[in-house]
């Protein structure tokens, strides 16, 4: 009777410990904060859902009425106004004398929304702006000079305390703290902003004779500009990808599809092994900087998706080309989100509707851990998918 119990003990023992065991593996994947966020606009409103990631149960926790500064012209003057959201009537905030009826206003939508700044041509010379910063907490408007630029700016925006406008062929930055001004001739957009530090732009390089563009580089500190120069002439840089969220780091792309990493304070280039690419140019860094998204290919009939660690220079797969259980094609992404520690990668699939179809990934194993879709009704617009934010 005594061995009887004293085998149940152990067998109870050993299912308490298998299930202790169990219960880690899982803690190991997933964290109670571990949900997801979608958020999208839909007419004039803001959507914010969460969803468990392993259910798919959503949870529709906001409906918040947004309102973004409106500007037009009446009666010869620039009128600048918003939205009341308990009221939903427009509300003036600022107003400007025009002349023009052909203006340009730049926002920083990543700092300060109460500040921004018309951009109107000067009456007498068309190859001059005049620039007002408005306050729309005050009503407050107040020129801060005239600036060389042929026409208006097809695009304008603030971002760090720097005004950006860039014309068919002008660039312009304005240091809007000492109204410094940069100026260059450019072909097409400029390309990529390192947190205030540097600008990449695309001209045509100074070297007479060489027809090919090439990337510059403009230090913001200084408004020095220099052309990144590839370590193979023959193979030139064709486009500038992004910058590393942690240091003044920059992935380029040559000719041959080889990823380079250009380090600005020293201005040395580092080439990363040329079997792999980036699997999605818009988000390759994790958010220390060390990892990178890339994809591989062994043959023409398999390319695998994996991490590539910038400082162990070592690959980490992921997962290889295939369709989920859902028929769905994960070999694009449309956005993938690190989680806060990195153990994590959501992956959304390359689609512009409902459902969401995503993907959770043991960034640091590969290992798949789920595969779902989410219906969301009502899908007037491409939402954004994150993770949401741990608890304090």
């Amino acid at each position: 009777m005594l061995l009887l119990v004293t085998r149940r003990t152990v067998i109870l023992l050993i299912g308490i410990l298998l299930g202790v065991f169990a219960t880690l593996q899982w803690a190991e994947h997933f964290h109670p904060f571990q949900s997801l966020r979608i958020v999208f606009f839909e007419n004039g409103t803001t959507r914010t859902i969460l969803a468990d990631p392993m259910t798919g149960i959503m949870d529709e926790i906001e409906l918040d009425f947004m309102s973004f500064p409106q500007d037009e012209i009446q009666d010869g003057q620039l009128v600048f106004s918003m939205m009341n959201i308990e009221t939903r009537e427009s509300e003036i905030q600022a107003t400007l004398p025009i002349d023009a009826y052909a203006y340009r206003v730049a926002r920083d939508f990543s700092g300060d929304v109460d500040v921004v700044y018309a951009i109107i041509p000067e009456r007498t010379d068309s190859t001059q702006l005049e620039i007002y910063e408005v306050n729309l907490a005050t009503g407050d408007v107040a020129s801060i000079g005239l600036y060389p630029f042929e026409n208006l700016p097809a695009n304008a925006f603030v971002s760090e305390g720097y005004l950006y406008m860039r014309g068919q062929r002008d660039f312009v930055v304005i240091n809007l703290q000492t109204y410094e001004i940069f100026t260059d001739s450019i072909i097409g957009f400029f390309e990529t902003i390192h947190a205030g530090q540097y600008v990449t732009y695309e001209k045509m390089p100074e070297t007479e004779g060489d027809t090919q563009s090439a990337i510059f580089i403009l230090d913001l500190a200084t408004f020095e500009t220099a052309q990144l120069i590839p370590p193979n002439p023959d193979v030139p840089f064709v486009e500038s990808l992004s910058w590393s969220p942690t240091d003044p780091l920059l992935l380029l792309r040559d000719e041959n599809w080889q990823i380079w990493l250009y380090d600005a304070p020293t201005q040395t280039f580092t080439a990363i092994r040329d079997d792999i690419r980036l699997t999605n140019e818009n988000y390759p860094w994790s958010p220390d900087g060390n990892l990178l998204l890339v994809v591989k290919s062994q043959d023409e009939a398999t390319v695998s998706h994996g991490t590539y660690n910038l400082t162990s220079e070592t690959l980490t797969p992921l997962f290889t080309q295939e369709q989920s259980q859902y028929g769905l094609d994960f070999t694009e992404f449309y956005r993938v989100n690190w989680s806060l520690d990195q153990r994590e990668l959501l992956v959304i699939e390359d689609n512009q509707r409902s459902p969401i179809a995503y993907r959770i990934i043991d960034s640091r194993t590969g290992r798949t851990l789920v595969t779902r879709e989410l219906y969301v009704t009502n899908l007037g617009a491409i939402p954004n998918v994150y993770w949401s934010t741990p608890p304090q």
